[in-house]
């Protein structure tokens, strides 16, 4: 029997730790995966060009329902009058990702999973299952487990899931795309050192006497950076 147990604690001391395979989990906040926006709509477009801003936009919508309705015929009564509205009748959506977030832990979701989960065939509320502390032995089981909407039951009987807290989300690369398109962007990025100067004021950072001698390196001996 002795030799039994010495052979059983041998083997066990040559087989790997469970613990070891948890080594290298982390926990996972990345959100879920999402198609990019496809680039170019004629708001944009227009927007870009003329250097205008939104209430611009809006005010230029006004005015032309107000012409066609004086020079028209009722058929422009329809005519969309805000911003929300014409975006809404050429099908043109606000460019964000939505996600729904966990109010305890923040873990991002996919918004359509949450909305059409279902239990037993009927819609219901689905939990976070993040796990805080994957490396941990005695946490790595311990699921978040936080409701992430409510369910309300609609004026005709259906059921309706509204996520609790959502997060919108806009890509740098969509923001950069946008950025490089203003007008004069190149110009702008050229400020700095076109702009009017004045003797004893600062009236930005690059007056300070940090940017006219920050260096690449710590080696005062190299060019500035600027």
């Amino acid at each position: 029997e002795d030799a039994n147990i010495d052979d059983r604690n041998e083997s066990s001391d040559n087989e790997p730790s469970n613990d070891d395979e948890y080594h290298e989990i982390f926990e996972d906040y990345s959100c879920p995966p999402f198609e990019p926006f496809q680039d170019s709509d004629t708001e944009q477009s227009i927007n870009n060009r003329f250097n205008l801003p939104e209430t611009a936009t809006e005010s230029l919508i006004k005015f032309l329902k107000l012409v066609l309705t004086e020079i028209g015929s009722p058929d422009f009564d329809t005519f969309p009058d805000t911003l929300y509205l014409a975006r809404k009748a050429l099908n043109l959506e606000d460019r964000f990702h939505s996600f729904v977030a966990c109010s305890k832990c923040h873990k991002l979701y996919n918004k359509q999973e949450i909305k059409s989960f279902l239990q037993n065939e009927q819609p219901a509320i689905m939990k976070c299952c993040h796990v805080e502390f994957p490396n941990s032995t005695t946490r790595r089981l311990r699921l978040c487990q936080t409701p992430l909407a409510q369910k309300t039951t609609l004026l005709n009987n259906q059921i309706s899931i509204k996520p609790e807290l959502l997060f919108l989300f806009v890509s740098i690369k969509q923001q950069l795309k946008a950025m490089y398109r203003q007008s004069n962007f190149e110009n702008s990025l050229r400020h700095w050192i076109n702009r009017p100067t004045f003797d004893n004021i600062l009236t930005d950072i690059y007056d300070g006497e940090v940017w006219k001698t920050f260096k690449e390196m710590t080696d005062k001996s190299l060019n500035n950076f600027f």
